[in-house]
């Protein structure tokens, strides 16, 4: 009985693994051709990265979801491929950068010719500028000191000198025995201590 049932899985192993063969003998070819497909898309980005035209970007963002349409590749040379197709993108995506902000620069500097003038020229006008402000603050400060020091500030509104102007007759300003100055305010009712 056990030859029996030996010759019974054996026959039946065989017919899974011919089924099996023969439906993944297409997978196979497939895979092959997605390859090939992969390195001709890696092989024109390695053109595009050498040769470095103006539309640049749009040309590997073409590619790229090119290479995304492609199905899978055979299992042992996904990573390598991979890594090929990856390190070519990286390297123009560098490039696309680099020429990006050389560009910006340029802009930069044909804006500031345009307005007048270099950069230099624009930061020495705007010095020159706050120079003459902090010269007439200190011009003004001099003036308010001067005009200060000759006379004293009153203490109290009450108490000012007579060359100032009229005090408003509301406003009375007291001192208790303690010295504390307070200001009361007969129109609201209201006193504060100072």
């Amino acid at each position: 009985m056990s030859d029996a049932v030996w010759k019974r899985f054996n026959t039946a192993c065989n017919a899974f693994f011919d089924r099996k063969k023969e439906a993944n003998s297409g997978v196979h070819e497939e895979e092959q051709a997605n390859l090939t497909k992969k390195l001709d898309v890696i092989a024109r980005l390695q053109q595009l990265a050498d040769e470095g035209s103006e539309q640049l970007q749009q040309a590997v963002k073409a590619l790229q979801a090119e290479w995304a349409a492609i199905g899978h590749v055979p299992f042992r040379k996904k990573e390598k491929i991979y890594r090929t197709y990856r390190t070519l993108c990286d390297k123009i995506y560098e490039t696309v950068h680099r020429e990006a902000g050389r560009r910006r620069v340029d802009n930069i500097a044909r804006r500031a010719a345009q307005n007048g003038g270099s950069e230099l020229q624009r930061l020495q006008r705007a010095y020159e500028t706050k120079k003459a402000e902090i010269q007439t603050y200190e011009t003004n400060l001099t003036f308010l000191n001067s005009k200060i020091q000759g006379r004293q500030l009153p203490r109290c509104r009450h108490r000012a000198p007579h060359s100032d102007p009229p005090q408003r007759p509301r406003n009375h300003c007291r001192e208790d025995q303690r010295g504390t100055r307070i200001i009361s305010l007969p129109t609201r009712g209201k006193r504060w201590v100072q």
